[in-house]
């Protein structure tokens, strides 16, 4: 999700019986519509969060008999990204949650490439059990519809490589400004460039 500020140059509506009132009214509930952030384990009050970075996790799933042992999965990562990230957390007065400890999942983001490379006591996956990975954030473009990465898992009796597909459906959170022009041919509607959407935890 990203934030864009939109002003609307319009002549002003009539009064009937408070209906401009109704859709200012309407316009400004709209302008605060609450979303709901990614899951956060651990936050503060007046935390930052980035919204526009999508947050997922990996999980490799041995659907074979045969176990898969010392293990390591690559991910590198091929679109219109701007970040990839630890988290979405923009508080550096907090560092624990900006740059957080990582145990598995380690991210290269000047490449972006994701290391997935357990600690011995997890570097095996039995029949049928699974492993997953720490969270993984990354900001596309706003126009961005799908991004790729080409995986590569190795491990002591076992290889394999694939692609993965990850779709996007970015929304455009609105902040409307309506300004008041006497002639029609003032009428128009200029769009600012698009943000991040910040949201302040409360």
């Amino acid at each position: 999700m990203f934030s864009q500020k939109r002003t609307i140059f319009r002549r002003s509506v009539p009064e009937i019986e408070g209906i401009s009132e109704t859709i200012l009214a309407a316009l400004s509930a709209f302008n605060k519509i609450d979303r709901l952030a990614p899951p956060i384990i651990f936050s503060k009050k007046g935390t930052e969060v980035n919204i526009s970075y999508v947050g997922f996790r990996i999980r490799i799933h041995n659907t074979g008999q045969i176990p898969i042992q010392d293990y390591k999965l690559q991910l590198q990562f091929d679109g219109n990204i701007q970040y990839l990230n630890s988290s979405n957390i923009e508080d550096e007065s907090f560092p624990i949650l900006t740059h957080k400890v990582r145990f598995s999942t380690f991210l290269d983001a000047d490449n972006l490439t994701v290391t997935i490379s357990p600690l011995p006591a997890h570097s095996l996956i039995v029949s049928e059990d699974f492993f997953t990975s720490e969270e993984i954030f990354l900001k596309p473009h706003p126009d961005e519809k799908a991004i790729k990465a080409k995986w590569k898992l190795i491990s002591r009796d076992y290889k394999a490589e694939g692609e993965l597909n990850i779709n996007l459906e970015s929304k455009i959170e609105w902040t409307t400004t309506i300004i008041t022009v006497d002639d029609i041919d003032e009428e128009r509607t200029e769009y600012g460039e698009i943000e991040d959407f910040i949201k302040i935890l409360e």
